[in-house]
């Protein structure tokens, strides 16, 4: 009987929580924490359009939901490629959430480089922008057959983002992440041979967050415009 009530007491301990999940360091918590804390404070903006933080949070947990659906679970990967747009964030930080992987690609590669990381990563779903929805055509045979493309904007053969997104009020499925848990993964130009694929981990992150926020007096007020790609590291990390 006290062998029971043990093991119970541990399940009830561990039941997730938004306050379990955010006891460890994560992408994912970020937008947790300044959901809560500021919610219609402005997240990003681009263009016309704006996010606030539980805009972001909610949204992230819609797409959280839809590469659930698709099949991703902890550490598979997802690829985007597209010019710097807001889905990318939904997109960051609804794999964070599922302890999942963003590929960034590189969209000034050739075809037949994109489809060399699309299918080194083994990435289960493509987000691609309007502008790649032509590359991703002339290469869709060379590439997984069971890769699930989504496109931002219409296509006739693909599903829309916006359509393709969870419910408006999809749970935050509150996966449990540990510092060595890979966060990034981008690859190298390739110039002396093919392009290599980079691991950081959330680790590798917050220890450079740490050291930049006082060295270029980043505070709770500051505005970081993002002019790099997001492909690149400078424009995403």
């Amino acid at each position: 009987m006290c062998y029971l009530l043990t093991i119970k007491r541990s399940a009830v301990a561990t039941e997730p929580t938004r306050e379990n999940a955010m006891t460890n360091r994560s992408i994912a918590n970020i937008v947790r924490k300044y959901a809560s804390k500021t919610p219609d404070s402005t997240a990003i903006e681009f263009g016309t359009r704006r996010l606030s933080w539980r805009d972001l949070d909610v949204r992230s947990n819609q797409a959280a939901a839809a590469l659930r659906a698709a099949g991703v679970s902890t550490h598979e990967r997802i690829a985007f490629l597209a010019k710097n747009c807001l889905e990318f964030f939904e997109i960051s930080f609804a794999a964070a959430k599922l302890n999942a992987v963003v590929v960034a690609i590189n969209w000034r590669l050739t075809p037949s480089e994109i489809t060399y990381i699309v299918n080194d990563a083994d990435a289960k779903v493509l987000i691609v922008g309007p502008d790649f929805a032509g590359t991703i055509s002339s290469i869709v045979e060379n590439i997984n057959p069971t890769l699930q493309i989504i496109a931002i904007g219409d296509h006739p053969q693909w599903h829309s983002y916006e359509a393709w997104l969870g419910p408006a009020n999809a749970a935050d499925p509150l996966v449990q992440v540990q510092d060595e848990d890979i966060c990034s993964q981008l690859y190298t130009s390739g110039t002396t041979g093919l392009p290599k694929g980079v691991l950081s981990t959330n680790a590798n992150l917050f220890a450079v967050m740490g050291k930049v926020q006082s060295a270029w007096h980043i505070d709770r007020t500051s505005v970081n415009l993002v002019c790099m790609p997001l492909f690149h590291i400078a424009g995403c990390e």
